[in-house]
């Protein structure tokens, strides 16, 4: 009789330890408003009227959300490139005037190609993450709440095309392996990867 309530309970500390685990796995809502308003731009003589959101998830990462009035149904979840994790002084061909760290959110990886894509009515998405430097786990966090709170804002988003440069490329590419019913589309351009696995 003891080996069994023994086993009942290992069993039911072992249950609660794994639904605490993946309770975390996915994010949920950003903890802090996101902040929406009306914006427009003109490109290439079109005009362009889109809604931009603004937030901070539960991290500290901040994160911006574009949906145009004239929306196609996907969205681009844009993840970035690496970035330096302390201020730089002037440094000859890496930094020439300096650098500050930067912590805000990129939709596209140049603005030109964002202000295109939203011309086509695609909606576009990114977030800027609060720990620099080679921070796969803290960036991956950061592109999935995003990405949900886009979802719970936008009913009409029905595809979600994941997308990023460099580090971002990982990023992307890590998203689409460890959460492929989240995005139905992944382009990752020119990944860089420390050969170390995210997914284990």
């Amino acid at each position: 009789m003891k080996n069994l309530n023994l086993k009942k309970s290992l069993v039911a500390l072992t249950t609660a330890a794994l639904v605490s685990v993946f309770a975390v796995a996915i994010p949920s809502a950003a903890s802090a408003a996101t902040t929406c308003e009306k914006d427009y731009l003109t490109v290439n003589g079109k005009f362009v009227d889109f809604q931009k959101c603004t937030g901070t998830d539960d991290r500290g990462s901040k994160y911006e959300i574009r949906m145009p009035s004239k929306f196609n149904g996907t969205m681009m979840l844009y993840s970035h490139g690496i970035r330096y994790n302390v201020d730089l002084p002037p440094i000859p061909l890496v930094a020439p005037t300096g650098s500050k760290r930067n912590y805000e959110p990129e939709i596209a990886p140049t603005a030109e190609v964002g202000e295109l894509l939203l011309a086509q009515g695609f909606a576009l998405a990114g977030a800027g993450v609060q720990v620099q430097g080679w921070n796969a786990t803290e960036q991956v966090y950061a592109a999935l709440e995003v990405n949900t709170v886009a979802r719970n804002k936008y009913s009409s988003i029905n595809k979600v095309v994941a997308w990023g440069n460099s580090l971002g490329g990982f990023i992307t590419q890590a998203l689409a392996e460890k959460y492929p019913d989240l995005i139905s589309a992944a382009a990752p351009l020119c990944m860089a990867s420390d050969l170390t696995p995210l997914m284990t």
